[in-house]
């Protein structure tokens, strides 16, 4: 994921995502999609709830990778000044061999990419 090709395959990608963005104006963010319903609030507190809940299904991903590679893991939750965060704890995972620790980052990075793939209210 960070060696030579996994950096490769990241920069095909960026570069690949700006050309549709710029090829294809229907696919570049509108200022409305980000608003779900008429009402501000509802849709301020309906996306900080939705990124949470997301957020957390990201940090959860790690879990089972980690453990399958035999690196106990956890998700503490706490807050720093006034937000909540939540990040899975993988120090242990530094333990494991050099090939067999950078995939247990995939499960996370799929499920956020498959998620922001099916943006719910995306025309």
């Amino acid at each position: 994921m960070f060696g030579r090709a996994g950096l490769t395959v990241q920069a095909v990608l960026a570069v690949t995502a700006a050309v549709v963005l710029l090829a294809v104006p229907g696919d570049r963010p509108a200022p409305g999609d980000g608003v779900a319903t008429s009402v501000p609030l509802a849709s301020l507190l309906l996306l900080a709830g939705l990124a949470t809940v997301l957020g957390l299904a990201h940090e959860a991903a790690h879990v089972p990778a980690a453990w399958a590679a035999g690196v106990p893991s956890r998700i503490p939750i706490g807050r720093r000044m006034i937000f909540v965060v939540y990040q899975t704890d993988l120090t242990r995972l530094w333990s494991v061999p050099a090939g067999r620790g950078s995939s247990r980052c995939w499960p996370a990075c799929c499920s956020t990419a498959r998620r922001q793939a099916s943006w719910p209210w995306r025309a």
